[in-house]
């Protein structure tokens, strides 16, 4: 089920709307098989295909190349007729086994289809609740944007709810709109030809259906408010952590620089208790040694 959002409210696409009765089952057995036949089918329907032509376009050419040698080369004439009708029973033998068997794989894919079909679950269609009336239409229309946003909550998403069966709340008020919608449809048509037949009787089971069902869609929707105002209770208390864990990070680097501007003081400190005399004492050393080799006689 999918609903899109417009500029003034959110519509269904009935189109993609399919409500099953239960969950779809798939038979790998029969995957397999019926992938197994589909590519027999395609081998065999090709190799005839071609069997066939290759018959159709040497018989052509034997037949031209008889008309042009009869007269001219008799001999060569017949040998080349007689080359073909020797292929042509081993070639048709094969093309008709190539046929049986895509015949047969044709045959065994229709039966697993028909399997598949016979064995898959009870469904309703979105064209088939389209077809319901008006007040019917939008009831149903609004309890399927209601599932569907449960859906894509966060908490949903998050795995609080996957016990829900969305599934079978919306067959059971599927089933219920097809009914009320037939009931609507067979009141509508007994009254446009004899009012007579009809009774109270019909008009209030019709409005008894019409009220489960809409308490069953506001009860939905009051479903799909709860899971929305968790789901933003959710992402709050996830915003809130987030910024709990940059506060934290935060906290962490200054505490760290903190640390690092403590021990850079220390350093700094131990290493100026005494004068930095090692240089000064170098270029003294260098000063002195220099004065005294300049006044040093020379030979």
């Amino acid at each position: 089920m999918t609903a899109e959002k417009t500029t003034e409210h959110l519509e269904v696409h009935w189109d993609t709307v399919v409500l099953h009765q239960s969950d779809p089952r798939r038979s790998h057995l029969l995957h397999g098989v019926g992938s197994a036949l589909g590519v027999v089918t395609a081998l065999g329907a090709i190799s005839a295909a071609v069997i066939a032509l290759m018959l159709v376009v040497g018989g052509v050419g034997a037949a031209m190349l008889h008309l042009v040698w009869g007269t001219v080369d008799p001999p060569r004439s017949e040998k080349v007729v007689g080359d073909f009708l020797d292929v042509v029973p081993e070639s048709g033998t094969t093309l008709l086994v190539r046929l049986l068997l895509t015949g047969g794989a044709i045959g065994g894919l229709h039966l697993v289809n028909r399997h598949v079909r016979k064995h898959q679950p009870a469904r309703i269609t979105g064209a088939q609740l389209a077809q319901a009336p008006d007040e019917l239409r939008q009831l149903m229309s609004d309890a399927v944007l209601a599932v569907e946003e449960i859906k894509g909550s966060w908490a949903f998403r998050d795995g609080m709810f996957t016990d829900l069966d969305l599934r079978a709340a919306m067959w059971d008020l599927g089933t219920r709109v097809l009914a009320a919608a037939e009931l609507h449809e067979a009141i509508t048509a007994a009254a446009d030809t004899d009012r007579e037949v009809l009774t109270p009787d019909d008009h209030q089971a019709y409005t008894r259906a019409h009220a489960q069902i809409e308490q069953a869609m506001r009860e939905l929707r009051a479903g799909a408010d709860t899971v929305a105002d968790l789901s933003a209770e959710l992402a709050a208390a996830e915003d809130a952590a987030r910024a709990d864990d940059e506060r934290g990070r935060m906290l962490e680097e200054s505490s760290a620089h903190v640390d690092r501007l403590a021990h850079a003081h220390t350093t700094v400190e131990a290493a100026t208790v005494m004068p930095a005399t090692t240089v000064t004492d170098l270029i003294e050393t260098i000063s002195t040694r220099a004065h005294a080799y300049r006044y040093l006689p020379r030979p």
